[in-house]
């Protein structure tokens, strides 16, 4: 089943579907708790180790958010970050390679849309889970599947989140 959701101030666009599955092979993972201002060091740091092994990346970077919260008015995520590569590699410290990522059952909302706006989407997706009485049984994964290469395209910004469901209801 697919939802539109069409934003009312902008040309934003939100599509909803159900059971979905995601698939992956050969990722770098890193999680850990991380500050906003810390993302971009530690995707730099992804990019250094993919860069000086035997391999190089095979796909979009998949976040993952298992929970967040305020430290000295600062938000502070725990977060893994998944980068799938061509071939299994060594990894340093902190680091884990994980062969395969399998996800079935997920709701997943695709957004198209100026990146400031995408906030609202998580909420989108957890609100359509809770009015079905479904129970998120996975953190939240993020994909962003279209990168503006400049300011005139920033309402192309895409992005997909997938979240796991038990569909029972006790």
């Amino acid at each position: 089943m697919a939802v539109d959701v069409i934003g009312y101030h902008t040309m934003a666009k939100e599509v909803i579907t159900e059971h979905n599955t995601l698939d992956f092979e050969n990722l770098v993972s890193i999680r850990d708790n991380l500050r906003q201002n810390d993302l971009i060091k530690i995707f730099q740091e992804i990019n250094r180790v993919i860069k000086e092994s035997t391999t190089e990346k095979n796909g979009p970077v998949i976040t993952a958010t298992y929970s967040s919260q305020m430290e000295d008015e600062e938000m502070v995520m725990d977060m893994e970050i998944l980068c799938p590569v061509k071939n299994k590699i060594e990894l340093p410290d902190g680091y884990v390679f994980k062969p395969l990522f399998h996800l079935v059952n997920a709701v997943k909302l695709e957004y198209e849309g100026h990146p400031n706006e995408a906030a609202s989407i998580v909420q989108n997706a957890l609100q359509y889970i809770a009015e079905r009485n479904w129970m998120p049984i996975t953190p939240i994964y993020n994909i962003v599947t279209y990168e503006p290469k400049s300011k005139e395209e920033l309402e192309k910004y895409a992005m997909s989140i997938y979240i796991g469901v038990s569909e029972n209801i006790l």
